[in-house]
């Protein structure tokens, strides 16, 4: 019986491997879904392939386990295997400085290769080093010399700076490139996503329905078709997207958030109490539940109890300007005289940010979309400047500092931010900084003659042109 079993898997084994259908073939051919799922974990000669089809496939968390777990690399050629591999996946999880520095280490051992030049391209790119990354990968050809991993790379290359320069349709198309080539879903959902900024919303819906199919465990997914079919007024579809999974085990606290808001819309507010109050339980620290408890206790004449959790959300999360609105309302009807005057102050702070609440939120919803990316942080810093929030502008830039080296464009913004507040001497760092940068470049003579007024304002204890700021432009400036 058992030499019966072993002549059937050899037989399977000799049947597969005529169709193509090894792991490595598999790959070759982009579907790394099919590739990953016909290696054995047990292989250890295979090993290496299922972290390269993880990264590929998104599944960051199992990839740096399955990388950690490798054993040690025997010889050159190996240790510069496992080099590539670190360097892919600190690319995608956004490690900007150890994929550098993987790039780096890259060049030096494997000097010319159309690997190095593309990890050292696309690290150079996601650093903002444009220019450079751009010829590290202009060596390549464009059609991947015949790698389809090469090509996909290339593509999601170009679609990165579509999306830094906000061509959002343009990185759609991108993006269906390369989700055609490839059997995952990450591509459908960045396709998704970009359909979504250019606001074609059909397509959207469609790539996100293509993720899904490619993806059908996937909550994330099902949450994100919900949130377009609800923002397209597809409400009754919407409902019927969160409701198993404010029902799975466990449940989730943004679908429950969801059809809290949804019920409240409707005027249900006994059924939005009942999801808002089980959100609250499974996501305590969120400032959106709370928004929704106030709405709810305001609702149902509880003032004392929709101001607190006014508070609480906005606390949580400062954004929420719908909140700061309703709270400034409350307390400017209170009885009590300074409740009435803090909510009156409130009022004329939301009467000043009130005309960039539109731009506020589509840089919130890019953020969302690109956490990993210094650039969006830097835009919503730098409309929250023009709309007079400062210190929360500066918070933005700070945390777009600690992701990598500024651009020059960084560190004007963050140099207004700072002006602004009154902390000129980091005003005139930044100031300092971003003039070393441009002063020789011709294009930017003006941008460098105002730096340098600004900077000699500064050292003479002038007085500044406050507040400082300008409108952003797509690429952040």
């Amino acid at each position: 019986m058992k030499a019966l079993l072993l002549a059937l898997a050899c037989a399977a084994a000799r049947v597969a491997a005529a169709r193509g259908d090894e792991p490595e073939a598999l790959f070759r051919q982009g579907r790394d879904g099919a590739a990953l799922a016909a290696c054995d974990a047990a292989d250890p000669a295979r090993a290496e392939l299922r972290v390269r089809c993880l990264v590929e496939l998104n599944r960051l968390d199992e990839a740096a386990t399955a990388l950690a777990a490798l054993p040690a690399a025997a010889g050159e050629e190996a240790a510069t295997r496992r080099l590539a591999l670190k360097a892919r996946l600190d690319l995608a999880r956004g490690a900007l400085d150890e994929a550098l520095r993987g790039a780096q280490e890259l060049r030096q051992r494997a000097p010319g290769g159309p690997e190095t030049a593309l990890l050292s391209g696309l690290a150079l790119l996601a650093a903002g080093k444009v220019a450079e990354g751009d010829k590290e990968l202009g060596a390549l050809p464009a059609d991947g010399g015949g790698d389809l991993h090469l090509r996909r790379d290339l593509w999601r290359a170009a679609a990165q700076k579509a999306r830094r320069a906000r061509q959002w349709g343009e990185a759609a198309e991108l993006y269906a490139k390369v989700a055609a080539e490839s059997d995952g879903a990450s591509a459908c959902e960045q396709q998704a996503i970009c359909h979504g900024f250019a606001f074609q919303y059909a397509a959207a819906i469609a790539a996100w329905e293509e993720a899904l199919r490619r993806a059908p465990e996937s909550k994330e997914i099902r949450l994100r078709l919900a949130d377009l079919c609800r923002s397209q007024g597809r409400i009754d579809e919407a409902i019927a997207w969160y409701a198993p999974l404010a029902a799975s085990e466990p449940p989730s606290p943004v679908a429950l958030l969801r059809l809290a808001e949804l019920a409240f819309e409707k005027g249900e507010v006994a059924v939005a109490r009942g999801h808002a109050e089980r959100a609250a339980q499974l996501a305590p620290a969120s400032g959106d539940v709370a928004a929704i408890r106030a709405r709810v206790a305001e609702k149902t004449g509880d003032a004392e109890g929709a101001i607190a959790l006014y508070r609480q959300a906005l606390e949580r999360n400062p954004l929420r300007y719908d909140a700061l609105y309703r709270l400034a309302l409350l307390l400017a009807r209170a009885r009590d005289a300074a409740m009435s005057a803090e909510g009156e102050a409130l009022l004329l702070r939301y009467r000043r940010i009130e005309p960039w609440l539109q731009e506020i939120e589509a840089a919130r919803q890019e953020l969302a979309a690109e956490p990993r990316e210094a650039a969006r942080h830097v835009r919503l810093a730098g409309v929250l400047n023009l709309a007079g929030e400062y210190a929360l502008a500066k918070g933005f830039i700070e945390r777009s500092e600690r992701m990598g080296p500024p651009t020059p464009a960084a560190l004007v913004q963050a140099g207004y931010v700072f002006a602004n507040l009154g902390e000129l001497p980091a005003a005139r760092d930044r100031f300092a900084r971003a003039l070393a940068r441009i002063d020789k470049v011709p294009a930017e003579a003006a941008a460098a003659a105002a730096l340098r007024t600004w900077i000699a304002q500064i050292d003479r204890h002038e007085p500044l042109p406050l507040p400082l700021g300008t409108t952003i432009h797509a690429d952040g400036h």
